[in-house]
Parts: C-alpha cells; structure tokens; sequence
C-alpha cells in the first residue's frame, strides 16, 4: 500500500483487490496510520479490480472513521 501526505489529506492506495483475505491488513494499517491531522482520506482505486461485500464494507467503515 502506497501512502502520501499533502497538506491534511491521506492519499493511499488500495490493494489489487479489497476482498475478505485483504481488507483487514488495509483496514488497520489505514486506521494506523490516520491522525488527528487528517482532514481528507483519499483512497485511490485506480488498479483495484475487484472489491467484494467485505472490501465495501470497509471502505464504508473508513469514511464513517473520518467522519466522527
């Protein structure tokens, strides 16, 4: 997983596919590197080919994260 801070955003890339063998190692190691600084998440899909119910799952978890 690639990671790039601009200004207060999170840019990272997301895994070939977000499926239920993947997306707990993306979900912490997101959530670990998240602070309080951190205004924006930006999650780039670009060379994601797959996202299953889990994947989904957790991209919704996520934005509810940087929401509270």
């Amino acid at each position: 997983m690639m990671t790039l801070v601009q200004d207060t955003a999170l840019c990272i890339s997301a895994p070939d596919e977000l499926t239920a063998m993947t997306v707990a190692a993306f979900r912490e190691e997101t959530r670990a590197t998240l602070n309080e600084e951190h205004t924006r998440l930006d999650i780039n899909l670009k060379g994601t080919s797959f996202i299953d119910s889990s994947g989904l799952g957790t991209l919704i978890a996520l934005q509810k994260t940087m929401n509270a």
